[in-house]
Order: C-alpha cells, then sequence, then structure tokens
C-alpha cells in the first residue's frame, strides 16, 4: 500500500484528481497523508514486532490511535490492520 502511494505521488502534481476506491475525491495532497498515516503506523508496528512483540500486545499498544477518529472507519477495524501490518513486516 506503501509502495503503491509512493507511485502515485511520482505520477501525479497539485492539479492531479485522484479517485480512492473507499474513500472520497482526493488530491496529491490527501495522497501524501494516506502515505504518512501508512508509514507512520508500518514504523511503529514494526517496531513492535522486532523488539519481540506477539501480535496482541503489538495491537494494545494502539499504534494506530491517533489516526482511528479519521482513518479507522474503513474496511478493517484498526485490530485487524495492526494484524495485517504485523504479519506482512519484517
Amino acid at each position: 500500500m506503501i509502495a503503491g502511494a509512493e507511485r502515485g505521488l511520482k505520477m501525479s502534481d497539485a492539479r492531479t484528481k485522484i479517485v480512492p476506491g473507499h474513500r472520497p475525491l482526493a488530491d496529491r495532497a490527501a495522497l501524501t497523508a494516506y502515505r504518512d498515516v501508512l508509514t507512520t503506523i508500518r514504523n511503529r508496528v514494526r517496531k513492535a514486532k522486532r523488539a519481540g512483540q506477539p501480535l496482541q500486545e503489538a495491537q494494545a499498544s494502539k499504534p494506530t490511535a491517533q489516526f482511528d477518529a479519521k482513518w479507522g472507519g474503513g474496511m478493517l477495524p484498526p485490530d485487524a490492520f495492526v494484524a495485517l501490518v504485523y504479519e506482512t513486516t519484517k
């Protein structure tokens, strides 16, 4: 998801309109914010995983909390998203 956002950013400019699959029409600034949210969460989950925390502890640390009000109402609840990130992050 992060790589896809990065690719979209490279292909866009300030006038670009982005049609996300599950959100309203967006622009480059919105895509940048999305990428930044994903990167921040990935980094937090990666740090927990590398520190040896099991998934349940990583979830309990609420690495998505600061973003949940705006971003947490999507297809995956925050704990499920953390699980996805945990399982796919080295």
